[in-house]
């Protein structure tokens, strides 16, 4: 998870020294989907008028449930053949050459920033932002997945 102003810096700088090469720019290391949805949280707590709560679910039970991982859990990559190893990128010539990442609440909190700011200006709710068709689970079916676990 990389912040494309950390990103679009780096560049810049690598063109500037001439930094030849294909690096892979993963984002910090250690860095969780988890973390994620907490920073998410977060952010979004003082402008949500109901509770939040985050839960966790083994690869198995979503799976059984039929979710798709990547489209309707984006990001979610489950321990399964064809998505081995996604994660596990190395970005150490990216380290090693200069990028820079900022903290990921701060990514989250200027994303959130933008998207409100988004929204007022077209005097719509953030909601409508918030999903887009095809993209994340239906809400009665993230209910459904959620009462078995």
């Amino acid at each position: 998870m990389t912040d494309a102003r950390d990103l679009a810096a780096w560049l810049t700088d690598n063109t500037r020294r001439r930094i030849p090469g294909v690096m892979n720019v993963p984002g910090p290391e250690g860095t969780t989907f988890g973390d994620l949805l907490a920073a998410c949280a977060e952010v979004t707590a003082p402008q949500r008028a109901n509770g939040l709560e985050l839960r966790t679910a083994a690869d198995p039970v979503l799976l059984g449930a039929g979710v798709e991982p990547w489209m309707e859990l984006p990001m979610w990559a489950p321990e399964i053949p064809e998505l081995a190893g996604i994660w596990e990128v190395s970005g150490d010539r990216a380290l090693r050459t200069g990028i820079r990442y900022r903290p990921l609440v701060d990514t989250v909190s200027d994303t959130w920033h933008w998207l409100t700011q988004e929204a007022a200006s077209l005097d719509r709710p953030v909601s409508a932002f918030a999903r887009m068709p095809g993209i994340g689970l239906e809400p009665g079916r993230e209910q459904e997945i959620l009462a078995t676990i």
